[in-house]
Order: C-alpha cells, then sequence, then structure tokens
C-alpha cells in the first residue's frame, strides 16, 4: 500500500492487494478529498492525531469499513466523508467539530450508533439519509440548525431526543419549525407558539409528567382533547395513562368524547388495551355518566 502525500495533504490512498488494516502516518493533516473513495477491501483506518480535516468523500462507499476511530485532533469531518459506507456499525464524531456536512453519513445501512458531542451546532442536509439500522439519535443542546430532510429513509428510527425529550420520529417534521423556535418554546415556556403541534405535544406532556410545570398543565388542560387522542392514535399506551391519572386533566365533559374517540380508535385497530383503561377509569372516577348517552358511532 502506498500513499500520495503533498503539503501534509493525503491526496490519495493506493491499495495493496489483500490489505485489510490501514495505519495513517503521523504528519498527515488533511485526509483530502476521495482520498479513499472506493476503497472496498479495507476493514479498519487509524488515523494520527496529526489530522485535522477529512476532506469531502474522503471514505466514500468503502463498503468493507468497519472501525475508524477519530482523533480529537478532528475539527472538521466534509460533505459525504463516510457515504456508502455499509459495514460500518457505530461511530463517535469528536468534541471539536462544530458540524456535521450534508450527506455526510448517508446510506450507511449498518450504522447502529452514532454519538454526537456537545458543541455540534449545525447537522445538514440529508447527514444520516438512508442510515436504515438506526433506531435512535440523540441531538445535542448546542445545536442550532438543521437542514432537512435529515433523516429520510431510516428505516428503523424510533425516536429522537432534543433537548432532553424524546420525539417520535413520525413528528420529527421540521420543514415549517426552526430549532431557534423550539428553543425559545422552552425557555419562555411560551406554548402557545406557532411549532408543529404533535411535537409540543411530546414535549409539552413530558415537561408536565417530569416536573408538573403551571404553564405545561395549562397549556394540555385547553388542548386536552386533541392531544389525548394523539396518544391514543400513536398507541402510547404509557403516556395515555399517566396523562389520564392526572385527574385535575379529566371532567366529565372530556372523558365522555375520549370514551367516544377510544372505542372508534378499538374498532379500526382491534387493539382493547386503551378502552379498557378508560372504561375502568370512568367506572372508578365518574360512576354515574353513561357513555352511551353520548356515543357517536
Amino acid at each position: 500500500m502506498g500513499f500520495l502525500v503533498k503539503d501534509g495533504v493525503l491526496k490519495k490512498y493506493i491499495p495493496k492487494r489483500g490489505i485489510r488494516n490501514v495505519v495513517i502516518p503521523y504528519g498527515i493533516n488533511v485526509i483530502g478529498s476521495e482520498a479513499f473513495g472506493e476503497c472496498k477491501n479495507i476493514q479498519n483506518v487509524t488515523i494520527p492525531d496529526s489530522v485535522t480535516i477529512i476532506g469531502d468523500w474522503a471514505f466514500w462507499n468503502c463498503t468493507s469499513l468497519r472501525n475508524i476511530k477519530i482523533p480529537d485532533s478532528v475539527r472538521s469531518i466534509c460533505s459525504g466523508a463516510f457515504c456508502g459506507c455499509t459495514s460500518l456499525k457505530s461511530f463517535v464524531i469528536p468534541d471539536g467539530v462544530k458540524y456535521i456536512d450534508g450527506e455526510t453519513f448517508e446510506d450507511c445501512i449498518s450504522l447502529e450508533n452514532i454519538i454526537i458531542p456537545e458543541g455540534i451546532e449545525s447537522i445538514s442536509y440529508q447527514a444520516f439519509s438512508g442510515c436504515s439500522s438506526l433506531k435512535h439519535i440523540a441531538i445535542p443542546n448546542s445545536i442550532e440548525t438543521m437542514d432537512y430532510p435529515v433523516f429520510d429513509d431510516c428505516e428503523k428510527l424510533e425516536r429522537i431526543t432534543l433537548f432532553g425529550f424524546d420525539i417520535d420520529i413520525n413528528e420529527f417534521d421540521f420543514y415549517d419549525t426552526d430549532i431557534s423556535d423550539i428553543r425559545s418554546m422552552l425557555k419562555n415556556k411560551n406554548y402557545n407558539c406557532e411549532i408543529n403541534k404533535y411535537i409540543k405535544f411530546s414535549m409539552v406532556s413530558q415537561i408536565f409528567l417530569q416536573t408538573g410545570q403551571p404553564e405545561a398543565e395549562s397549556y394540555i388542560k385547553n388542548n386536552f382533547e386533541e392531544l389525548i387522542t394523539y396518544f391514543i392514535d400513536k398507541n402510547d399506551y404509557d403516556t395515555f395513562k399517566k396523562l389520564l391519572d392526572t385527574d385535575r386533566l379529566v371532567n366529565e365533559n372530556n372523558i365522555m368524547k375520549i370514551i367516544d374517540y377510544s372505542i372508534k380508535h378499538t374498532q379500526e385497530s382491534g387493539d382493547l388495551q386503551i378502552q379498557a383503561y378508560i372504561m375502568d377509569y370512568k367506572n372508578r372516577k365518574f360512576p354515574d355518566l353513561d357513555p352511551m348517552e353520548n356515543l357517536k358511532l
């Protein structure tokens, strides 16, 4: 194997047949654009702490690459750097990196674990598109901008943690919502702001259940019927039950409407769990109410 190097920039890696492990020599400062592009046999790469930049598409389509440790000296990982690394299962972004450029991990279909450190300020377009094995990702509190879509075609991604709150991936739609608006909503406790209401339902419910915050409680009371039906539709039995068990949110008017909705949901989904619980709740808390009087089938 060999390296073409000029002025501290690794221009091109020249593979040798049968070589699976690559150790980049100390003194390299930049791994250049496409330096390892389509080197399909390498499995392990060691990068020295003299490297500060990993260039555009540096390791793209290295389909056998399984292990690569990025040293803390790296300050920039450029566009498409690991795109198509289909054997890569985990990745730790070093603390000094501020931006995740577009398509950096696109089509890393085996990627299951990605550590994004505090300090990341921006995640660009399609950075994680096609990461079909990724189930959860935590976005650090330092995030300022995201260029969407970021997670399209992540088939197994179920939830994202943002500002400490878990959000269902199906509601992670920020095409009409800016990260700064969410940060402002949380800071100012202004839950009547114009952001995606499903993200708001998820976050505000967690705030209320964890802290009992009065502003969160007020918002939930004013939107209780729509919010509780949202969790019914998600089959989120745990959150549904916790909100219902907060008796001060429930009254004779909204319990009847929720019963009505839960029956329709059961007819459509075949899931009896939520309906069974709410009927038991009604019998305990409102034994004199007859749900058949207002039932709308």
